[in-house]
């Protein structure tokens, strides 16, 4: 097996720039919290699948934390390690409940759409821009590429560009993909596709034309993510993100000290769910060198 690479291409010249490996911190990221290494179809079922974990832990939590409603403007008391961890965890967990939610529903749609039930497809499958997948496609750079951006404003002024897609085997149009009025969408939800030989707009898609089916699938990345505010909404997701990244820390402590010896926390601490979790993660460490090679 070959190993990957990406080629980059000035689009206004048509030169390459740079081929680069496939592997970095962000495909590393992306591969793990998505896929877990593994293969989309085995690997994303059990991703998405711990989201009932998580809506159980959030359940379970709210119904031992008696009166929770108290307690988000409680301040933590600093008595011992104990105590300053066990109120720093409940104070995070309080604050970070809109976020948690946000993540177990979005979650859920993924395996939902996994199981059958995405929504129809926007492009590239319509008949109109399909072509022969043997036939030469024509690329464009430089400034028959401007022309067809320009064409493509021209037909959606509101458009904000933020991605070109190529023609490629089966489809013959240029995509110029992007933002417009409609919020909480992905950019091919707006989008203008151009004949590249003849400048002429094929197709043109807004998001305030979809149907609720194909509003609700594109709503679940940017909200999951939080790209739909741009840097502002992504820094606060990184906050509440790394909010529960401490609640599995503080959630190991708190339970800790409530044993004596370290060998009584290993054997009584890690339920079947701590051990499954645990699985995944170092399967997915041991993984990652070949996948990101790959």
């Amino acid at each position: 097996m070959g190993i990957g690479r990406r080629v980059l291409v000035d689009p206004a010249t048509g030169r390459v720039n740079r081929v680069a490996g496939f592997g970095g911190a962000q495909r590393f990221l992306r591969d793990f919290h998505r896929r877990l290494m593994l293969p989309v179809a085995i690997g994303l079922p059990i991703v998405t699948g711990f989201a009932f974990v998580l809506l159980t832990s959030l359940v379970s939590g709210l119904v031992t934390y008696k009166k929770f409603w108290r307690g988000f403007l409680r301040r933590p008391r600093w008595r011992d390690w104990r105590t300053a961890s066990g109120d720093l965890h409940r104070l995070a967990g309080l604050w970070s409940l809109w976020f948690l939610s946000l993540v177990i529903a979005t979650s859920i749609w993924y395996l939902v759409e996994l199981l059958g039930a995405s929504a129809p497809v926007l492009l590239p499958l319509d008949p109109v821009l399909q072509t022969d997948r043997s036939q030469d496609l024509a690329q464009p750079v430089g400034a028959a590429l401007d022309g067809l951006a320009h064409r493509a404003m021209e037909r959606f002024p509101d458009l904000d560009i933020r991605r070109i897609q190529y023609p490629f085997p089966g489809v013959r149009a240029v995509g110029f993909q992007g933002e417009a009025q409609s919020w909480l969408t992905t950019e091919k939800a707006n989008s203008v596709w151009v004949d590249p030989s003849t400048s002429q707009v094929m197709l043109k898609f807004e998001g305030p034309a979809l149907s609720v089916h194909q509003r609700i699938s594109e709503m679940a990345d940017p909200l999951h993510f939080g790209t739909w505010g741009g840097l502002a909404s992504k820094i606060v997701w990184f906050v509440f993100g790394s909010l529960l990244t401490g609640l599995a820390v503080t959630g190991v402590i708190i339970y800790a000290t409530r044993l004596r010896g370290a060998w009584r926390v290993a054997a009584r601490g890690i339920s079947w769910w701590g051990l499954a979790g645990a699985a995944c993660i170092a399967g997915a460490l041991l993984l990652a060198p070949a996948v990101l090679m790959g």
